[in-house]
C-alpha cells in the first residue's frame, strides 16, 4: 500500500470516528475504534476478490435456517410423490387382480357350463390370493340362454377400491372388469 493510499484510510477512519462519536451510540466503545481503523486499513489493502468473499459470507450469514426450510419442503414433496406412487400402483394391481379373476372366472365357467354358482366361487378365490377384501367383490355371471353349449357366458367383476391413504380419498373409485367367452363342453 503506498502513501496515498495509507492517507485516504486514515482520512475514512477519522471520519468514522468522529461520526461514530457523534452519534453517542452505546454499541461502539471508545476503545473499539482503533481496531475499526485497522480494520478499514486492512480493508482498503485486500485485493478484490478477497472483499467479495468477505461480502459474500456476510449475506451467508442473513440466511441461517434456510437450508432446513428447503429441506423440509424437499422432504414434504418427496414423501408425497413416494405415497402418490404406491398408490397408483396398488390401484393398477387391484384392476389387474380384478382382470385375472374375471378371466380365472370364465376359464371356470367355459369348462363347466352348469355350474354359475362355481364361477363366483372362482373368481373370490382368485381375488383371494392377492389378499383383497372378497367380501366386497361383486361378481355376476351372466349367459345369452342356458349356458349349454355353444352359448356366451359373460362375467362382470366390481369391487370398491380400498385405498392406503383413506383420508385423502374421500370417494374411492369402483372398479370393474370384463370376462366374456362361448361355451364349449
Amino acid at each position: 500500500m503506498n502513501a496515498d493510499q495509507r492517507g485516504l484510510c486514515l482520512m475514512v477512519a477519522g471520519v468514522v470516528r468522529s461520526l461514530l462519536s457523534r452519534a453517542s451510540s452505546s454499541t461502539v466503545k471508545p476503545s473499539m475504534l482503533p481496531k475499526l481503523e485497522y480494520v478499514l486499513v486492512q480493508e482498503q489493502a485486500m485485493p478484490k476478490r478477497l472483499r467479495f468473499r468477505r461480502f459474500a459470507i456476510a449475506l451467508d450469514k442473513d440466511q441461517k435456517g434456510s437450508g432446513l426450510i428447503e429441506a423440509a419442503i424437499t422432504f414434504f414433496l418427496v414423501v408425497i410423490v413416494v405415497f402418490g406412487t404406491i398408490e397408483f400402483s396398488s390401484l393398477v394391481y387391484t384392476y389387474t387382480v380384478l382382470a385375472d379373476a374375471a378371466n380365472e372366472g370364465l376359464r371356470y365357467a367355459i369348462v363347466h357350463s352348469t355350474s354359475t354358482s362355481g364361477a363366483t366361487a372362482v373368481v373370490k378365490q382368485y381375488a383371494s390370493y392377492s389378499l383383497h377384501d372378497t367380501s366386497k367383490i361383486n361378481v355376476t355371471v351372466n349367459c345369452a340362454s342356458t349356458c349349454a353349449p355353444p352359448d356366451t357366458v359373460t362375467i362382470t367383476v366390481s369391487y370398491t377400491y380400498v385405498p392406503y391413504l383413506s383420508n385423502i380419498m374421500a370417494n374411492p373409485p369402483t372398479m370393474n372388469a370384463y370376462a366374456q367367452g362361448v361355451t364349449e363342453y
